[in-house]
């Protein structure tokens, strides 16, 4: 309780900084006006922040959220559109249906990733991760992808409405902290789940339903999501199943973070997490009101992350380190995981080649390797993190400053313009394995911080734009070109996997790598370097990231600053398909490959069957499709 209070007050020493800074500098700032108006922009995230601490205190984490909001978002309007047209329901009943059945379905998504978990097996991240693709594409399948506007005044209300002239939506901020602080400090159920997220194990022995505790924790989570959801509709008197809470888990697990929760679960804060969102939110205020750009904007925002985080870690406990497992267990458990894909990919092979004409002609494998060899690439990366106990958010943000840089280095030649990407992601990788080998950060909230920075260098090189790159000294041969009837992308690739495969299974640096995944504490007892090794495994997830944003660079012509938006997640998937564990320490290289393509075949399934003619999918309906086919896949490993 000490290490938590001491928590919450850096905090909100760094509020209180925060706040007297702003009040020198900004005109006006301590107006009622203005603080109302701080409270009213910051409240979805405190709400859906709140939400997450319950998952984060369980040991858990839960990238769903957005996904959440957007489906609770949609549903109310089309709610109150369905009373409507029945006619006999009244006002008060379709109201009363149009804001408590996006908050039941919201609960109802989170007690699936809840039985994801805790009754499945499956790791948080993935688990969570089904719903965030899925999640979205069913809220755009319900709007048909379409603007929903808001006219219902009680609706509207919740982004827009005063009680006693504070907004409705800072009430009920307040309502939702207050209750779950209370939640969690009056009741057994608060208890147990600090306890579940110290050790799930002992808790167990001690008679806490931990099965229970972490369902519930799922459910809460979502729940206040679903709140949010409505609100923002509310604020913008329309639904957009495309926007609403869009990123909304990375600024929720952020303002968890800097409040002073433990990411590792067993310790958590309400008030330090309403402490958090007020910090991000005014840090971003005060850059916008001092002229800063939006893209620098974010580089400083990733800054004050690691050095909030930083500060709280010198008072936090650390981890226990979980045990390793057997070396069999590491090889029986990666052979499962590459057999279970290669069969899902042989399958799915012997379907499309009996269903569609030309699908396994030389045209549609080989277009098949080129546009897939740059996820590859990152999925080869991030399974080098992930066999190390570690996570990599930022490979999608360095691959489009990478393409970024490419694009406007072409006009000085090929070489340059791989060269010199290359280089600065590897700078980049190196600085996410210092911060998280020198000043302990976690690794999801370093390179969650490198996430944005990398991104804000993006905009900031391209302008906020697409970079043209230059077509007439062969630079664009890199992603479109052929050598002897292959493609150059797919080329690329089977070198880099000989290299990978060749440096995990054939050297000393690939046992270590799997020995500090499996328990950093025994392998430096054993004379491991551990710091050398997670400081490499980053530099070469950074290089990789950036080869594939020389190649996008290439296919495309351009350099784009916002594009690879979700590559980490779809990376992730593809490593865990594989059958590599996200705690570390069991992985195979030819699964995480495996994995990358599979996800790859599925898109290339779905547009055969568009092309039939028989059915027209949607891009809403690939992206619960896939959502779906992740679950098979990782359920029948699972059972494996």
């Amino acid at each position: 309780m000490t290490r938590t209070r001491n928590s919450i007050g850096g905090a909100g020493l760094a509020l209180a900084l925060l706040l007297l800074l702003n009040a020198a500098t900004t005109p006006n700032f301590l107006s009622l006006a203005s603080l109302l108006l701080n409270l009213t922009q910051v409240a979805p995230t405190v709400i859906v922040a709140s939400g997450m601490a319950w998952v984060v205190a369980s040991r858990g984490i839960d990238l769903s959220v957005g996904s959440v909001m957007a489906i609770a978002g949609a549903l109310a309007p089309l709610v109150m559109g369905w009373a409507a047209d029945a006619g006999e329901l009244g006002y008060g009943i379709s109201l009363a249906a149009a804001l408590l059945l996006p908050l039941l379905v919201a609960a109802l998504c989170g007690a699936f990733n809840g039985l994801l978990v805790a009754r499945a097996g499956i790791q948080p991240i993935v688990a969570t991760l089904i719903l965030f693709i899925a999640g979205r594409g069913l809220a755009q399948i319900l709007t048909d992808g379409q603007l929903q506007v808001i006219d219902d005044p009680v609706l509207r209300s919740l982004g827009q409405g005063r009680l006693l002239g504070i907004p409705v939506q800072v009430l009920l901020m307040a309502a939702v902290v207050a209750g779950f602080a209370g939640l969690m400090r009056a009741t057994v159920f608060g208890r147990q789940l600090v306890a579940v997220g110290g050790n799930d194990a002992a808790a167990r022995l001690s008679g806490v339903p931990v099965a229970r505790v972490k369902t519930l924790a799922y459910v809460l989570c979502a729940a206040a999501s679903g709140l949010a959801g409505l609100i923002a509709v509310g604020v913008n008197a329309s639904s957009d199943a495309s926007q609403v809470g869009l990123n909304m888990e990375l600024d929720a697990i952020a303002a968890v973070a800097v409040g002073g929760s433990a990411l590792a679960g067993g310790r958590v804060s309400l008030v330090g997490t309403l402490i958090g969102a007020l910090i991000m939110q005014l840090l971003r205020n005060m850059l916008l009101a001092w002229g800063v750009p939006e893209p620098l904007a974010l580089i400083v925002k990733a800054v004050i992350i690691v050095a909030a985080v930083w500060l709280q870690m010198r008072s936090a406990r650390p981890a226990a380190a979980p045990a390793a497992p057997t070396a069999p267990l590491r090889r029986s458990s990666a052979a499962f995981g590459r057999n279970g894909v290669l069969l899902a990919l042989l399958a799915l092979g012997v379907m499309g080649a009996l269903r569609y004409d030309g699908f396994i002609g030389s045209y549609n494998l080989l277009s098949l390797l080129r546009y897939n060899a740059l996820f590859a690439l990152i999925a080869l990366g991030l399974a080098l993190v992930i066999f190390s106990g570690g996570i990599d958010l930022s490979v999608g943000s360095m691959a489009a400053l990478a393409s970024v840089l490419a694009a406007l280095l072409s006009r000085h030649g090929a070489a340059v313009a791989i060269l010199v990407p290359l280089l600065c992601c590897g700078l980049l990788g190196a600085v996410n394995g210092w911060v998280i080998t020198r000043l302990r950060i976690a690794p999801f909230v370093a390179t969650l911080a490198m996430l944005l920075a990398a991104r804000g260098l993006a905009l900031l090189a391209a302008g906020g734009a697409s970079v043209p790159a230059d077509a007439g000294n062969g630079f664009t041969e890199i992603g479109q070109g052929d050598w002897l009837g292959l493609p150059i992308p797919g080329l690329i690739l089977a070198g880099v996997f000989a290299a990978v495969w060749l440096l995990v299974e054939r050297t000393a640096f690939g046992r270590h790598l799997l020995a500090v995944g499996g328990n950093a504490d025994a392998a430096r007892l054993l004379g491991v370097r551990v710091e050398r090794t997670q400081m490499s495994v980053y530099i070469l997830s950074a290089l990789l990231a950036g080869l594939a944003g020389v190649i996008l660079a290439g296919q495309f012509g351009t350099g784009q600053p916002n594009e690879g938006l979700g590559w980490e997640l779809s990376a992730i998937a593809s490593v865990v398909v594989g059958g590599s564990l996200l705690s570390g320490g069991v992985g195979s290289v030819g699964g995480a490959l495996a994995g990358a393509m599979l996800l790859g075949v599925i898109f290339n399934q779905l547009n055969f069957e568009n092309g039939l003619g028989v059915i027209s999918l949607s891009a809403y309906w690939q992206s619960v499709i896939r959502g779906l086919f992740l679950l098979l896949v990782v359920l029948l490993q699972g059972r494996r």
